[in-house]
């Protein structure tokens, strides 16, 4: 479980890392400051060297995590884009609606404490839930990260009046508005399926954590009658 979530981490805050310290590469060129010309590694076929790949690799783990929380905060402004109550109210409204018949008594706010009691009790739906949030950080970055690109390439077009940096930009926005969106839909689902998976042991919390008690005191008297047989 460890070994799988620290990958999803990885992932999570490595690439758009990587995506973060070229955008802002990008946007110091286009505004005059210092920035390290990409173009003419290609262009030459050199490679750069395993002492600068070791720096970047860290740098774009560190990058990654310091810049996504200024991600999450951003967007949150965005109502549509927002992580914050109404996709949990949706995601549970959803569950409520598809289970009519089941009296749900869970609130928005109970997810936390539900996927805590799901890491103990199904670890293999935790381990998708892990890869829903990992896949909705990441694109929230990479959408963040282009947003910047998008505005590196209007600053370019304003200092250099070319119209291919406006459509450049253009078409990055629009594959930010896709990345977030998808970021917001793998949310979703995150939600929904805490939810969906705590229906297995209650339809509250306190039934659910009835419901663990419950387990822990069975294995602890089938314990003593075992200890008691063999003492016999």
């Amino acid at each position: 479980m460890s070994v799988n979530l620290g990958m999803y981490d990885f992932f999570s805050f490595f690439i758009p890392g990587l995506l973060y310290l070229y955008a802002f590469n990008e946007f110091s060129g286009s505004v005059g400051w210092k920035y390290i010309d990409i173009n003419s590694w290609i262009q030459s076929g050199q490679t750069p060297s395993i002492v600068f790949l070791i720096p970047l690799v860290i740098g774009a783990c560190i990058i990654g995590h310091l810049v996504d929380p200024i991600a999450q905060n951003f967007f949150n402004l965005i109502p549509r884009f927002g992580d914050r109550g109404p996709i949990k109210a949706e995601s549970l409204k959803s569950v409520k609606d598809r289970y009519t018949n089941l009296d749900i008594q869970f609130e928005p706010r109970d997810w936390n404490v539900l996927f805590a009691l799901i890491r103990q009790r199904n670890i293999e739906m935790a381990r998708v839930l892990d890869k829903f949030s990992a896949d909705s950080i990441m694109l929230r970055n990479i959408a963040f990260g282009l947003f910047v690109l998008s505005i590196t390439n209007v600053v370019s077009f304003f200092s250099s009046g070319k119209w291919e940096f406006l459509v450049t930009a253009t078409i990055i926005l629009v594959l930010c508005l896709l990345s977030i969106s998808n970021s917001v839909q793998f949310r979703k689902w995150f939600f929904k399926d805490i939810f969906r998976a705590s229906l297995d042991y209650g339809v509250s919390i306190e039934e659910i954590v009835g419901f663990s008690k419950n387990k822990i005191g069975d294995k602890e008297t089938k314990s003593k009658n075992k200890k008691r047989i063999i003492s016999k």
